[in-house]
């Protein structure tokens, strides 16, 4: 349904030169009725790849199709328009007309778009497509005198009025309270879904993107890092940056041993011999991270046969209501654990820990990764 291929974007700066990297040789597909999200922090270029899909910037270059049509090739010079492309949009600000009502704003598309509303019956759509956001009741209404649930709802809905091929959301729930936000997470999601449109989601937002997309592209300043789907991104990641910002991470650095075989991959770190599971193009002697997530490691009883038991004493703890927190030391390493709410932990308490060979995932390391929990060993 859509193709993105090699997209790069540069913006202008007032001290002239070749400006500054937006998007950067962007590719990815997303298949048809596919939720697909682009997730990254603030800069990282997710909200300009989709300005261009929308054909709202114009790439430098590239080629994007939609739906087996090429609607930008920056080799044979071809832009065909926004409002040719057959898609719906919202933005993080929903930009709903106050002076119109919720009918009004949502027949908008249909009275003043390109084709017009030839041969539609535009109260029945109207009223259809209210329905679906559970908003016919408030047809009538002012739009300004709704909640912000419910502008977003309108917005959302003079998005799917004309019935479009590709739906793109930048943002969408970013100006929710988080109670109503988790409810529209869930809601949006069955709705799309249900209606089978393609869509294209922009977000910051790790749970957003875990718990509603079908694959997620990890981006980070104007490239894709990663992309899988929500599981692999997040219990597999590929580089240091894609495990700290999906959720917290544990980036205990160390050095690849000469035992690593198919099965393992041996890690000298400060406080001792880590067993891992198999990693890509890692070799001995190579510098690296073992990505332990705070969730992934075992509270034990006592030392015992398993590889990667290790004993720990608590530092600090935080309660969560769900969960405790604690910050734990091991040897000179400080890590982060997840504890049962009823496990009622202390200050200065001795655990045994393990860290599954299972668990603990191997990346390489760069001068850019985000700050680790331990100073390598030498």
């Amino acid at each position: 349904m859509i193709a993105v291929r090699d997209l790069a974007k540069r913006y202008a700066t007032k001290q002239g030169g070749t400006g500054v990297a937006a998007v950067s040789g962007v590719s990815f597909t997303v298949a048809k009725g596919e939720f697909f999200t682009l997730l990254g922090p603030s800069g990282c270029g997710k909200s300009t790849t989709l300005q261009c899909i929308a054909g709202l910037e114009t790439p430098d270059a590239g080629e994007i199709e939609l739906d087996g049509t090429v609607v930008f090739c920056s080799r044979r010079r071809l832009l065909v328009p926004a409002n040719r492309r057959n898609i719906g949009m919202t933005f993080q600000s929903y930009a709903i007309w106050p002076h119109m009502t919720v009918f009004d704003n949502v027949a908008f598309p249909l009275v003043h778009g390109e084709r017009g509303s030839r041969g539609i019956d535009v109260r029945q759509r109207v009223m259809q497509t209210l329905d679906l956001v559970k908003l016919a009741d408030y047809a009538d209404r002012p739009s300004p005198h709704l909640s912000g649930g419910q502008q977003q709802r309108v917005a959302l809905a003079r998005a799917l009025v004309h019935e479009p091929g590709l739906l793109l959301l930048d943002e969408p729930l970013s100006n929710l309270d988080a109670k109503l936000r988790d409810a529209m997470r869930v809601e949006l999601r069955l709705l799309v879904k249900s209606l089978g449109i393609t869509t294209v989601f922009v977000t910051h937002d790790q749970l957003e993107a875990l718990s509603m997309s079908d694959q997620i592209a990890l981006m980070r300043a104007g490239t894709v890092v990663q992309q899988g789907s929500p599981a692999d991104v997040y219990l597999r990641p590929v580089t240091a940056f894609a495990a700290d910002f999906m959720g917290r991470s544990n980036l205990i650095p160390g050095k690849v041993g000469q035992g690593t075989n198919g099965t393992a991959v041996q890690v000298e770190t400060s406080f001792g011999v880590l067993r891992c599971a198999p990693a890509k193009s890692v070799t001995a002697g190579a510098q690296v991270y073992v990505v332990v997530r705070p969730q992934a490691i075992i509270l034990r009883s006592g030392p015992d046969s398993a590889a990667n038991v290790f004993q720990a004493r608590i530092d600090r703890l935080h309660f969560l209501g769900d969960a405790f927190e604690a910050e734990v030391r091991i040897g000179d390493a400080e890590l982060r654990i997840m504890l049962d709410v009823y496990f009622q932990p202390a200050l200065g308490q001795t655990l045994w820990l393990e860290l599954p060979v299972e668990r603990c995932a191997v990346v390489q390391r760069r001068e850019d990764d985000p700050g680790a929990v331990a100073a390598a060993p030498t």
